[in-house]
Parts: C-alpha cells; sequence; structure tokens
C-alpha cells in the first residue's frame, strides 16, 4: 500500500477538514496552524508509513475521524512533530487495519497554552543521578539536571508535569506552580494498557521518553486543577 492508496481517501474530506482549521479560533498564545502545512505534513506522514496507508484503503472512516480531530484541535499530525501521533493497529474483530492516534506531549502543551490563564506548561523526564524530590504537602519540588548522566531509556526513573497559572482576573503570575508527578512504574502500567502497544505500532516503541514525558502531562490536565481551553476539553475527550 502506498500514498497512492490514501491520498484520494484524504482529499475526499479535504474540504472538512480546512473548514475545522478555519473555525479553530486562535486563541491563547499559540495560532492554529493554516490548511496548506497541516495538509503536507499529513501527506508526509502516510508517504513514510504504508500502514497507514493501508488503513485508509481498508477503513476509511477511521482516517476521517482521526484526521478531524487534529483538525478540529489545530494539530499538526505526523511523528516529525511529536504533537499528533497517526497510528495503524489491526482490528482481529473486522479483520483490517484501522487508524487511531496519541496526542504527544507536545501537543497537549500546545493546547494548554490555548487558556488565558496558563503562563507555562511543561513536562519533565527525570534520569537516574539526578537529584530529584517532590513534597506533596508544600508543593516544592526539585530538580537538578546534571549533563553526563546517561539518558538511555532504561534511566528514566520519573516524570513530572509543571503548570504556571496566572492569577483569575488578573495577569500577574501566580508564585505557586501545579505539579503532578508519576514514577516509571506508574506511567509502565499506562503504557501496558495502551491497545497500541500491545498491537504493534506505537509511540510507545519509537518516542519512548516522550511519551513518558507526555503521560503525566495528560493525567495533570484531566485532574480538574489545570484550567481547559476548548481544544484541551476536545482533546482529552476524544
Amino acid at each position: 500500500y502506498t500514498i497512492a492508496h490514501a491520498r484520494p481517501v484524504i482529499q475526499e474530506k479535504a474540504k472538512q477538514f480546512e473548514a475545522a482549521l478555519m473555525d479553530n479560533p486562535a486563541a491563547g498564545k499559540i495560532r492554529p496552524v493554516s490548511y496548506q502545512p497541516w495538509m503536507a505534513a499529513v501527506m508526509a506522514d502516510f508517504q513514510k508509513q504504508p500502514e497507514l496507508c493501508k488503513a485508509a484503503a481498508q477503513a476509511p472512516e477511521t482516517v476521517w475521524e482521526c484526521l478531524s480531530v487534529a483538525a478540529g484541535c489545530g494539530l499538526v499530525p505526523g511523528s516529525a512533530a511529536g504533537k499528533f501521533y497517526l497510528i495503524p493497529r489491526w482490528s482481529g474483530k473486522r479483520s483490517r487495519v484501522e487508524c487511531t492516534f496519541i496526542i504527544g506531549y507536545k501537543g497537549l502543551a500546545e493546547l494548554a497554552y490555548r487558556h488565558p490563564r496558563v503562563h507555562k506548561a511543561e513536562g519533565f523526564c527525570v534520569y537516574r543521578g539526578e537529584e530529584f524530590g517532590f513534597d506533596p504537602g508544600s508543593g516544592k519540588l526539585v530538580h537538578k539536571w546534571i549533563a553526563d548522566v546517561d539518558r538511555g531509556d532504561d534511566n528514566l526513573v520519573a516524570a513530572y508535569s509543571r503548570v504556571v497559572l496566572t492569577v483569575p482576573g488578573g495577569t500577574h503570575v501566580d508564585q505557586e506552580p501545579l505539579v503532578c508527578v508519576m514514577t516509571r512504574d506508574e506511567i509502565l502500567k499506562i503504557r501496558d494498557r495502551s491497545d497500541s502497544y500491545k498491537k504493534g505500532f506505537s509511540p510507545w516503541k519509537t518516542d519512548f521518553a516522550a511519551m513518558v514525558r507526555k503521560t503525566p502531562m495528560r493525567r495533570h490536565y484531566n485532574g480538574g486543577s489545570v484550567p481547559q481551553s476548548a481544544d484541551l476539553i476536545m482533546a482529552l475527550s476524544s
């Protein structure tokens, strides 16, 4: 399967995708991408992944659904951007390859920034050998980055999300950031429940550190303490 199988499927809904991108308001600090570079990124991703082209041929409605979410959120699809991963997945029930998606940490951060109260939204990995401590009672977190530690996937021990807000109704920054910390074991339990991880291609296998970094961000943004933009609400509910 090649891009020749996928191109007509994608182009069949091109006007709907363009309309979704145009309807996405330029909210917050980051303006959603325009249609032409968005579509170029889509085609490039299908070009690189024959299994995605197979999904377009066998289950076009799943491709349309995923691309509709990406366009509605104003996120550029593709592993190169690291914001919105298109995932081919075998469906034994229907005996075909289908398309699903995972939003990366860059995509979650971008959507978080679109809320006017979000001043900063970040995610970090912690590696064995770095100084790290977190006191949930006080909210105090200490993470000392050390240049010469081994940053291989096996040495990744934790990850955390950090969000800085402005005060309600004002523009100055709240002094106390919001923090969500997860251990490696907690993150791996979530990974192991992922259908894409269990069934084949997955960014958990190709971009492990990025997925680890994303996991506490998603939990944090879902937890109720971080104000959510309309796009973030859509992404978290999809």
